[in-house]
């Protein structure tokens, strides 16, 4: 848990140095998700959250994501799929509606030790329309998520700690969409903490390159604090509801 701890300490210095140098605004992350499983091979779940910056308050983003997950039977492996519906607030700009149908494949692979890497690929369908302009950009992007879990305990229990760590790329394929804060890569860092076979909660620190229009470089670091609740609504826990 220290290890945890420090690496938290250490990010919030970073990002409180950056943000003194940059003029970078922090963002602040909401979010809830919910997992119900209908049998050990099918879950249903998704999540929806609410996003801000902390600097004159002017972005604000509001989604639900619906997804379906398929756990494979004696493989590390599950095949996932769902839709987007984001909606953003921006002052002195546009509005933007998006909807994003998305499919992709999660591998737990390979175990070592006591940790699990996970893969994480995802093919995006994005349709983004203007309160301005009756068209629809559209667009597709690829993204690839590497990450584990350390947890902080050498048995199973119902009660206990542990740190999710990732890094998420991002690329588009072909055109794309004009977004604010369209992210390149995503660094995340965190503490999580599960409440027995209902609930989980975790705390993240995350660093992002992003850029504000298509038409610029990726050169711009973000910052992002992010709460995140889960629960699990099914009497079985067939499966990890941390993942």
């Amino acid at each position: 848990m220290r290890i945890v701890l420090t690496a938290l300490v250490w990010l919030a210095m970073l990002t409180s140095g950056s943000l003194a140098q940059n003029d970078t605004e922090l963002q602040l992350w909401a979010d809830y998700h919910h997992h119900f499983y209908l049998n050990p091979t099918w879950e249903f779940y998704g999540d929806t959250g609410f996003r801000t910056v902390t600097e004159d308050w002017d972005w604000q983003k509001l989604y639900a994501r619906p997804s379906l997950r398929y756990h494979a039977e004696h493989v590390p492996l599950e095949g996932r799929g769902g839709l987007g519906l984001f909606y953003t607030h921006n002052d002195g700009l546009a509005d933007e509606g998006e909807l994003r149908p998305w499919a992709g494949a999660f591998v737990k692979w390979p175990s070592i030790g006591v940790l699990t890497f996970t893969s994480y690929f995802r093919l995006e369908g994005r349709f983004m329309w203007y309160s301005d302009d009756r068209d629809v950009d559209s667009g597709l992007r690829f993204r690839y998520k590497l990450g584990t879990k350390i947890p902080f305990t050498k048995v199973a229990k119902l009660a206990y700690f542990y740190a999710p760590l990732s890094f998420e790329w991002f690329e588009d394929v072909g055109p794309a969409v004009d977004e604010v804060f369209a992210a390149q890569f995503r660094f995340d860092v965190g503490a999580g903490y599960v409440f027995g076979r209902e609930w989980v909660g975790e705390l993240h620190l995350i660093v992002q390159r992003t850029r504000s229009t298509p038409s610029q470089p990726f050169e711009t670091d973000d910052y992002i604090l992010r709460l995140t609740i889960k629960r699990l609504w099914s009497t079985h826990d067939y499966m990890s509801q941390e993942a």
